[in-house]
């Protein structure tokens, strides 16, 4: 080893009033070991890099050279900070990401300012490469709701539009409704340059509602990644119910509530994983409750893969990543991420069991 150049050793116990339990060096492609190089005198340098650092372990990281009875300048600079922040908020142990921020919301308003602020940058993909994803969702509508040409679509918290737009080729009319006019003000100025403009249209409204649709007009009622957000589920799907026509279906890809992520993982670790206060995910065996409730007779549903790569680090997108396909190898549907169902709206009995008054 060069004169000079010391190898560090990580201290990784959350607590520093503990002895040291175990030492270890951090790996870098190709196997080897990462050495450090902090130059004295420079307590930025030191700052950022073990930043960076717990980053990447996902756990506190202190200095400690050769010289056991020395402080290096760096050292107490990074013990500096560490004091100035130790007494805010208690976390878990993955405090350099905390996963999403969540923002409080109470009511519809609420929901629809945080999407037009998303709206305000793009409304850009977060979990992947765009195309691919879309492409992945739009096979699961396909193979799950049957989508005929001459189906009438409606989608439920439709965003910017993108599903309903890659589905015009494929159906006779397509409606899009959002509570956030951001979202709607997105889609319309796609919709001004598209070759569809003819028969989609998108409004603002509430799928708790849906006023300004007609009773039995629609054929098929898609929700793509909005439904975890809605406040009153069982009046959503009271009203998509009855905007179905007999024999209409109901779609939905949502997170599912079972994923070992949200159940186990997260709440170990300290991660938030709401973006809005008010969101709730639903068990498969939750959601099938509130569609008997609405009137849903026959439902199907099927595991999809779903990695929030957008609200974790890199290292979680991989072990996330990682268990999806053993989930998808071994049918541990808690390891996948996503839930896809689809519902049916049946024809009313006209009959009646004999002895039964009119």
């Amino acid at each position: 080893m060069p004169r000079g150049i010391q190898r560090q050793r990580i201290r990784t116990d959350s607590d520093f009033a503990k002895p040291i339990a175990s030492t270890r060096q951090i790996p870098i492609r190709g196997g080897n070991a990462a050495r450090l190089h902090l130059r004295p005198g420079n307590p930025s340098e030191a700052i950022e890099l073990f930043c960076h650092l717990e980053s990447v372990l996902g756990r506190p990281v202190v200095p400690m050279t050769k010289k056991r009875n020395s402080i290096s300048p760096a050292d107490l600079a990074v013990r500096s900070l560490r004091l100035q922040t130790r007494g805010t908020e208690r976390r878990g142990p993955w405090s350099r990401f905390r996963g999403v921020r969540t923002t409080p919301s109470r009511n519809t308003a609420d929901i629809g300012s945080f999407f037009d602020r998303c709206a305000s940058t793009g409304s850009p993909e977060q979990h992947g490469d765009p195309q691919r994803l879309l492409e992945y969702r739009l096979a699961l509508v396909r193979n799950l709701a049957r989508i005929r040409p001459s189906d009438v679509v409606l989608d439920l918290g439709c965003g910017n539009g993108h599903h309903l737009f890659a589905l015009a080729p494929e159906v006779a009319r397509g409606i899009g409704i959002d509570v956030s006019p951001g979202m709607i003000a997105l889609a319309r100025a796609r919709l001004r340059n598209s070759a569809w403009k003819a028969n989609l249209t998108f409004e603002v409204g509430n799928a708790e509602d849906l006023n300004g649709i007609a009773d039995q007009s629609i054929d098929l009622a898609i929700c793509i990644g909005a439904f975890e957000h809605m406040l009153d589920k069982r009046a959503v799907l009271a009203s998509i119910y009855g905007v179905l026509k007999v024999g209409g279906r109901f779609f939905c890809l949502t997170p599912d509530a079972d994923y070992v992520w949200y159940r186990m993982i997260a709440p170990v670790l300290g991660f938030d994983t709401k973006h809005l206060s008010s969101d709730r995910i639903l068990t498969r065996e939750e959601f099938s409750v509130l569609l008997d409730q609405a009137g849903f007779r026959r439902s199907r549903s099927v595991p999809w893969t779903f990695i929030p790569k957008g609200d974790v680090p890199a290292l979680v997108a991989l072990l996330l990543t990682m268990l999806a396909v053993i989930g998808r190898h071994a049918r541990l549907d808690s390891f996948r991420g996503g839930l896809s169902l689809c519902a049916w709206k049946g024809a009313k009995p006209t009959w009646r069991p004999k002895g039964m008054a009119s």
